[in-house]
């Protein structure tokens, strides 16, 4: 669900909620700013883990040329194991 959108600022909502049937009920929550379709900061936590909860992160795209290049990086937090960074280098053609 996008909340709010303008020329220059998005915001992105995104819930989901799942029921297997050999575990507990989980929650997903999650959103995305995105500022001038190149800058993006992302937020998320998950209900019903055993250990893992908040993620933190944010991404940038630059246009090269024909190609667009883009950086992300995520921080995770676990209850019970150290906590996670995550970095991701991509280019679209």
């Amino acid at each position: 669900m996008t909340p709010f959108d303008t020329e220059d600022m998005r915001f992105l909502v995104a819930v989901d909620v799942t029921h297997p049937n050999d575990n507990d009920e989980r929650l997903n929550l999650g959103g995305e700013l995105r500022l001038f379709e190149r800058v993006a900061v992302r937020g998320g936590y998950r209900f019903g883990y055993d250990i893992e909860r908040a993620t933190l992160g944010a991404g940038i795209e630059a246009p090269l040329g024909d190609v667009v290049s883009r950086f992300d990086y995520a921080y995770t937090t676990y209850q019970l194991l150290p906590n996670v960074h995550r970095i991701s280098l991509g280019m679209v053609f």
